[in-house]
């Protein structure tokens, strides 16, 4: 690893929900809701490894029942949105490239989980005897005001 134990600090900054991306015409693309059982069983894209949102949704398939599809993995979020639009299987998308990327084009359906809601814990972490470790902090801060005052779907760390 780049860093050894201990030399690291972390300032938590959100926990984003993760959406599910289903195709048009899949079972599940007509629900409001979704609940964790109704994943189980379920086909589910992720991005190729290297990628930090692989990983976790690797670890969610296997929490949830669900079939991790490693023969096709995406190199974006966007790929991953074009491969569910062609039927390939479901994809969990975090909620603000959801907002951004997605919106009402409708190419399938994105859907919300019933609590508790699928997410990722979002962090800035840097070198513990940084020069600018204040600087850091602070802008800790202002990320953490802009979510709170712009992007109701994050809970924002306190």
């Amino acid at each position: 690893p780049p860093t050894a134990p201990g030399e690291l600090t972390e300032a938590r900054l959100f926990r984003e929900p993760l959406l599910v991306a289903a195709p048009p015409d899949h079972r599940l693309a007509a629900a409001t809701e979704l609940r964790r059982a109704d994943l189980a069983g379920q086909k589910v894209l992720g991005l190729e490894p290297g990628h930090q949102l692989h990983d976790q949704v690797r670890t969610l398939c296997d929490e949830l029942g669900a079939t991790f599809l490693r023969d096709y993995e995406g190199t974006s979020l966007d790929t991953l949105r074009h491969m569910v639009a062609m039927g390939l299987g479901l994809a969990l998308l975090p909620a603000l490239y959801v907002r951004s990327d997605i919106g009402d084009r409708g190419e399938g359906a994105v859907l919300r989980m019933r609590r508790p809601r699928l997410e990722r814990h979002i962090g800035l972490v840097w070198r513990r005897e940084a020069s600018y470790g204040e600087m850091f902090e602070g802008l800790a801060a202002v990320i953490r005001d802009v979510a709170r005052d712009r992007l109701p779907e994050l809970t924002v760390a306190a």
